[in-house]
C-alpha cells in the first residue's frame, strides 16, 4: 500500500463519515419523538450524534496529517540504486 493509497482511504472515511452523520441528524430530527423533545433535549442527542462521528472523523484527519508529514520527509530522499 502507498502512501497515496492510504491519503485515498483516510479521505474516503472523512467524507463517508461526514455524510453519514448528516443522514443520521436527518433522520433523528425527523421523528415524532426528536419533535416532542425540549430543546435541550434537542442538543444533547445531535451533540451525541455529532461527537461520535467526529471522533472518526478526526482520527481520519489525522492519518491524512500523519501521511502528508511522510510525504514531506520522504520526497526529500533520493532512491538509491540496488
Amino acid at each position: 500500500m502507498t502512501l497515496a493509497n492510504i491519503t485515498t482511504l483516510a479521505q474516503t472515511i472523512v467524507t463517508n463519515s461526514q455524510t453519514e452523520q448528516e443522514k443520521i441528524l436527518t433522520n433523528l430530527q425527523a421523528t415524532a419523538t426528536y419533535q416532542s423533545l425540549t430543546d435541550t433535549q434537542k442538543k444533547e442527542l445531535t451533540e451525541a450524534v455529532s461527537n461520535n462521528s467526529n471522533s472518526t472523523i478526526e482520527s481520519a484527519k489525522a492519518i491524512l496529517t500523519t501521511v502528508g508529514d511522510l510525504k514531506r520527509k520522504f520526497g526529500k530522499c533520493k532512491p538509491t540504486s540496488l
